[in-house]
């Protein structure tokens, strides 16, 4: 029983300077740091780290809408290329047609619609 109040006491007593050390610790550093204030040096680099993290964030936002942007252009292109596809098809058909018409026109002579005319209206 002796040993185990022995060893509990060893323990406390190591528990109890580990303590007091780590609190003297703390206590040091909030007084240096309360009345010689922190290191300018790490007041400059936390400040800059502060400024690089809101430029990283407003590049990301920028490169995030330029994306969005660049999507938008692709569907615009893709839809302006489907109407010059369908007025391309347009044309070549109004072209065969007028192709065709003239032909038409152009094969028949005047004795040929005489002759129709003749025969429509029996003279």
């Amino acid at each position: 029983m002796d040993r185990i109040k022995k060893i509990l006491k060893d323990v406390f007593e190591w528990a109890a300077a580990i303590f007091f050390l780590l609190s003297g610790y703390l206590i040091y550093k909030y007084i240096k740091d309360r009345f010689f204030g922190t290191n300018t040096t790490k007041k400059d680099i936390l400040n800059d780290i502060k400024e690089n993290n809101k430029k990283v964030s407003d590049l990301e936002k920028t490169s995030q809408n330029e994306v969005r942007k660049e999507k938008e252009l692709q569907e615009k292109e893709a839809e302006i290329q489907e109407k010059m596809d369908k007025l391309k098809e347009e044309y070549r058909k109004k072209e065969e047609e007028f192709a065709r018409k003239e032909q038409e026109i152009g094969g028949s002579n005047h004795h040929e619609n005489i002759d129709y005319i003749n025969k429509k209206y029996g003279g």
